[in-house]
Order: structure tokens, then C-alpha cells, then sequence
């Protein structure tokens, strides 16, 4: 009886660790989520000033798109190199 009361408190806190091992792993997952979003695909910033006070008011909130310029970055490299390419072969 001793024995299988101890296979279960055992079996018990194999559970306990998968849960918060699970749960370590589903927040390092959020983090690195936000992280890729903000850092590759857009940020939210807020208007300070009125340089663009006819389009944009102090203290409007935008969503910045970086994910465009990223991709046109991506491309016009790879058009360079084809270009390269083209012209040695």
C-alpha cells in the first residue's frame, strides 16, 4: 500500500513539473511573438508635436508598417545580386 501511495505522489509531481514547464514554454513563446511583431512587422508610436498638424494632430496614436520596408529591402538585394549574377555569367 506504502508503494503505491508513493508512486502516486510521485507520479503527482512529474505532473506539477510538466505544467509549469508547459507554462514556461507558452510564455517564452508569447515573448519571442511580440518581439519578432514589433521588431519585423510594425510598432505603435504616438504624433509629438505638430509638424503635420493638417494630416496629424499632438498626441494621435499610429501603427507603423516596418514589414514593407523589410521585404522591399529583401527584394531589391536579391535583384542586385541576380544583376551581378547576369552580368559575370
Amino acid at each position: 500500500m506504502a508503494k503505491k501511495q508513493n508512486n502516486n505522489e510521485a507520479s503527482q509531481e512529474i505532473s506539477v513539473v510538466r505544467e509549469v514547464v508547459s507554462m514556461l514554454l507558452y510564455i517564452a513563446f508569447i515573448i519571442i511573438a511580440v518581439w519578432f511583431i514589433l521588431t519585423f512587422v510594425g510598432q505603435r508610436t504616438q504624433v509629438s508635436g505638430s509638424s503635420m498638424y493638417d494630416t496629424l494632430e499632438d498626441g494621435d496614436n499610429l501603427w507603423i508598417d516596418k514589414l514593407s520596408y523589410h521585404l522591399t529591402l529583401w527584394c531589391s538585394r536579391i535583384r542586385t545580386a541576380m544583376y551581378i549574377i547576369s552580368n559575370v555569367l
